[in-house]
């Protein structure tokens, strides 16, 4: 019998009609079915779940009950005399009848260029041609059932799912910058926040772990990039992390860990415009405000007051070269002053940036109140073109023909805690903030989140338009569940005001 207090559903069995049947495979779910997953929830399909919110491996019903299915290719054997009943009777199968299960193990891993593009894509077609099955978009329903999950119930689910991924030897830490930078911090937050110490404690397990495994960035053997003498960002971001829990805790070991990787890629970078950014860069990125944060914590834990000037110059510099006038983010800008797009992420990064820079400023000092100016006029741009329905932002954030993205919202919400719990933010935002949190959850699926903007690069408008999307385990949407975990504890907004 399912349980349900206001806003807190265990279940979601019966209490919605759901009008397609897709089936995960017996093996368990891989990567292409987690992708056509994505591209269903993004359209409001309302798709039969079971008592865990799981994909089915086998039909709980008649399939007469439904008006499509889909199985995975692996179940023909199986279903196929099923299938072609249902099809005789009326129901509607897709021409390609069956989806493709991952099989071959050199897919595995999601390349950022290469596979997870076409996957999306692939799959974004397929759960398009099943809509004319009569599936209905944005299901009301099925909304409202996605809204009201216990949010205990994802955290503990997320919890679960780390400690299978990672409670165990690991002997070289691989997962670095992000989504492995924003994994860190979503596991740190939930663990903190519920007073979590074995969960705190695999946090900071698998930090020692990447500390120890600190050669993987010194000796470029994690890089995608091949021009010689670069170093990627990875190297800054990850030992802006250790610089800042090692402050923390009181860990020598990782903050010495941060300088060095620090110093490793400012003897490989540049200088463009004051800010310090990677050595292949020609362009200014919105993104470049990642080194400030770390610059901060470099110059608090060195005495080195010439990286204070860095990384302000930095900040400046980026804000300067695109940040626009109505508060949105071009993504990058170039010499001639040409600038990209209004990108979701483009928006994303400078506010993640800043947030996690003001952590370890004097809040009371000047750069300290041009980076809250800067996120408050990011705030009041999000306010005006935040979809009213749906709580999220666009693909491309003034174009509302354009898709609603995840990761760049879930970020967005990350910032807003943040900054709340450092007295710096106005809870004028609050209602927008939960509007984007509910949103999120008619996208959650095992611990991630449905359309999320693959990785992207300096491109005319139509590039970022395009974008393809599909499923992010790592989103910092984990993060924000934290402060919004219990039926008994005060809403977000509440405790934020």
């Amino acid at each position: 019998m399912n349980t349900m207090s206001k806003n807190h559903l265990e279940s979601p069995v019966g209490h919605y009609q759901p009008e397609l049947l897709i089936l995960a495979p017996e093996s368990g779910e891989d990567l292409n079915t987690l992708s056509f997953v994505a591209q269903l929830l993004e359209l409001g399909v309302s798709i039969e779940l079971d008592e865990n919110w799981h994909l089915p491996t086998a039909p709980p019903k008649d399939l007469s009950a439904y008006k499509a299915c889909c199985f995975p290719e692996t179940a023909k054997a199986r279903y196929d005399k099923d299938l072609n009943a249902f099809y005789r009777n009326g129901g509607f199968l897709g021409y390609f009848k069956y989806y493709p299960v991952q099989t071959d193990p050199q897919m595995a891993s999601v390349h950022h260029f290469f596979q997870s593009y076409g996957r999306d894509v692939y799959f974004w077609t397929l759960a398009n041609a099943l809509v004319e099955g009569g599936l209905s978009l944005n299901n009301p329903d099925f909304a409202r059932t996605m809204e009201t999950r216990s949010v205990s119930s994802m955290i503990a689910e997320y919890r679960q799912a780390m400690f299978a991924r990672y409670d165990r030897p690991i002997e070289v830490w691989r997962n670095w910058g992000d989504p492995g930078y924003t994994q860190f911090l979503s596991n740190f937050i939930l663990a903190e926040t519920l007073e979590d110490g074995e969960w705190l404690r695999l946090a900071n397990y698998c930090l020692q772990t990447l500390n120890d495994s600190k050669a993987e960035a010194l000796t470029r053997r994690i890089t995608e990039n091949q021009l010689e003498d670069t170093v990627d960002i990875h190297s800054p971001m990850m030992g802006g992390l250790l610089m800042q829990r090692g402050v923390k805790t009181h860990n020598q070991p990782w903050i010495d860990s941060g300088i060095e990787l620090t110093r490793f890629f400012l003897d490989h970078c540049q200088i463009m415009n004051g800010a310090v950014v990677e050595k292949w860069m020609r362009v200014m990125w919105s993104e470049s405000m990642l080194t400030a944060p770390t610059l901060f914590w470099l110059a608090r834990v060195t005495g080195d007051k010439r990286r204070i000037v860095d990384a302000e110059n930095t900040v400046r510099a980026v804000a300067a070269a695109t940040h626009h006038a109505n508060g949105l983010w071009h993504h990058w800008a170039d010499q001639r002053g040409t600038k990209g797009a209004f990108w979701s992420r483009g928006a994303q990064w400078p506010l993640l940036w800043m947030t996690q820079a003001l952590m370890a400023v004097d809040p009371a000092g000047e750069i300290a109140g041009f980076m809250r100016s800067e996120i408050a006029k990011t705030f009041d741009a999000l306010q005006r073109f935040q979809d009213r329905d749906r709580g999220l932002w666009r693909l491309v954030i003034d174009e509302p023909e354009t898709r609603l993205e995840s990761s760049a919202s879930g970020a967005i919400i990350y910032c807003y805690d943040r900054l709340r719990e450092m007295g710096l933010m106005d809870p004028k935002y609050g209602e927008m903030i939960e509007r984007a949190f509910t949103g999120l959850k008619r996208l959650y699926y095992r611990t991630g989140v449905a359309a999320t903007c693959r990785g992207t690069a300096m491109g005319v408008p139509e590039y970022y338009r395009t974008r393809p999307m599909g499923y992010h385990g790592n989103s910092l949407f984990n993060a924000a569940m934290a402060p919004r975990s219990s039926p008994d504890r005060p809403s977000a907004s509440e405790m934020l005001y």
